[in-house]
């Protein structure tokens, strides 16, 4: 799955909206404009969404969301242990970088795609 794809799928499952079309331009999406699902976020363009794969913080932020149901988050320390590929510790699992931490909420959420 490509970055940007999986920048916008964690996007959506964090709460972020998309707002109208893409720009006629920018038919690829990256000019789309995004709000947060209160509405009292500045608007954001695809290219300026958080860059989940690369932020720690912002796949601690997303990883709050699927924590809120316990077999969701059974599911997603599953996945992130099978995404882990080092004999598996308390210390890898814990230190799983923000890059296997995206895939692993991506295929718990059933959004991951195989290219």
């Amino acid at each position: 799955m490509k970055p940007e794809a999986q920048r916008i799928a964690i996007a959506e499952f964090c709460g972020w909206k998309r707002r109208g079309d893409p720009y006629p331009c920018q038919s690829d999406g990256s000019m789309v404009q995004w709000w947060a699902k209160d509405g009292t976020e500045t608007s954001r363009l695809t290219s300026r969404l958080t860059d989940y794969l690369n932020d720690m913080n912002a796949m601690h932020e997303a990883e709050k969301i699927i924590q809120q149901s316990i077999p969701r988050r059974n599911a997603y320390a599953k996945c992130l242990r099978l995404n882990i590929d080092m004999p598996l510790t308390d210390f890898f699992f814990a230190h799983a970088t923000a890059a296997q931490r995206a895939e692993a909420l991506l295929r718990t959420i059933g959004k991951w795609k195989d290219e």
